[in-house]
């Protein structure tokens, strides 16, 4: 799961909830214009970006499975078999047809670009009016539970949740209640706090409480790798970020 910031879909077409089934999917190094040079996120080394356009693997029978069990389950979930052609929306330019951020961080990063075979879930967490409610998170990842358990395969299947948490003003106090309702697998907790805490970057929080839904009756647990709240301004603005896997 990861929030697409008008990457992949605009006000044109703007679905809440979106499962990818298609064969293939691409990422591609970034086109550098000035404000890439300026903030300097994908273009670095460390950013890991392939040196020339590459296309990953869907899994189209997995995502077909997963779209209708969470119809069947009561989520009119849209779906997508390729990435929308390259738009002009104002200032929003998006000609490389490619997968957002929130997804290839995982592909660079933990994957070194060696990509296996993958059901992106693009969330739209920042943009409303139909950002999906925190409660309704924690349903979808129950719901998924439920889609993969139900799945006919030995194959093994990886549940990742791509965003940040709280930002562009740093909150340590939600952060912790998270990632605590996180670690005890508790539904009020995750919850609980009203829909007005996450908005803008901290709206990203909602792909963590959909991955917590999935793994509230798991019996696996959490393990907190490490949580930065990294500030950037006496002001307070910045973003926290964690990671941590279950087992």
């Amino acid at each position: 799961m990861g929030d697409d910031e008008h990457e992949v879909f605009l006000d044109d077409n703007l679905p809440a909830t979106a499962v990818f089934w298609g064969e293939t999917l691409d990422d591609a190094p970034p086109i550098e214009t000035e404000a890439d040079r300026q903030n300097g996120l994908y273009t670095t080394p460390i950013a890991n970006a392939p040196a020339d356009r590459m296309h990953h693997p869907g899994h189209p029978a997995f995502g077909g499975h997963l779209i209708s069990s969470l119809v069947h389950q009561g989520f009119d979930v849209a779906c997508t078999r390729s990435l929308p052609e390259g738009q002009l929306q104002g200032s929003m330019v998006h000609p490389l047809h490619t997968v957002g951020h929130a997804f290839h961080f995982v592909y660079r990063r933990l994957m070194n670009n060696e990509v296996i075979p993958n059901v992106p879930i693009f969330m739209n967490t920042y943009f409303p009016p139909n950002q999906p409610t925190i409660g309704r998170c924690f349903q979808l990842g129950q719901a998924l539970r439920k889609a993969i358990e139900s799945w006919d395969s030995n194959q093994r299947v990886a549940v990742i949740a791509s965003g940040g948490l709280s930002h562009f003003v740093i909150e340590e106090d939600l952060d912790q209640h998270i990632l605590e309702g996180l670690k005890e697998r508790s539904e009020q907790k995750l919850t609980e706090l009203p829909n007005q805490r996450f908005n803008s970057g901290t709206s990203e929080i909602r792909n963590w409480i959909v991955l917590g839904g999935a793994m509230a009756d798991d019996g696996l647990e959490m393990n907190l790798i490490d949580y930065v709240p990294c500030y950037r301004s006496e002001a307070g603005t910045g973003c926290a970020m964690a990671f941590a896997t279950w087992q």
